[in-house]
């Protein structure tokens, strides 16, 4: 799941950041199933992402997340640190997610039927 300004933001991103053209970005994205939550749904959460989170373009993500009662999986510690003095949102790095699965034995996801499995 995501907010609608997702794409935009990790296609000028993975651009920016790892030079990568917008056509691989789109060619990688499209192996995903990514569910686009509109800014309609989570916009009752806005004003308490704006209390978490102070990088503005990030709200959307938070608020999301908030709406969703799910967690952030973002490599950018510089804007996410600030959520681990949140009790209300969780957010994973690719490193705390790893240690998550290990903790708790998960090993693979199952496609099948899309639950984690130990």
């Amino acid at each position: 799941f995501a907010p609608a300004i997702f794409w935009n933001e990790i296609i000028r991103n993975l651009s920016k950041k790892l030079n990568f053209q917008e056509e691989t970005v789109n060619s990688i994205l499209s192996q995903f199933d990514i569910i686009e939550i509109s800014p309609k749904q989570y916009k009752p959460k806005i004003l308490e992402a704006k209390s978490l989170i102070f990088h503005e373009n990030d709200v959307p993500f938070v608020a999301c997340a908030l709406f969703l009662n799910a967690p952030i999986w973002s490599g950018n510690e510089t804007h996410f640190k600030a959520l681990d003095k949140s009790k209300k949102v969780i957010w994973f790095n690719s490193k705390r997610l790893n240690n998550f699965f290990k903790k708790n034995n998960i090993d693979k996801l199952d496609t099948d039927d899309d639950r984690l499995t130990k």
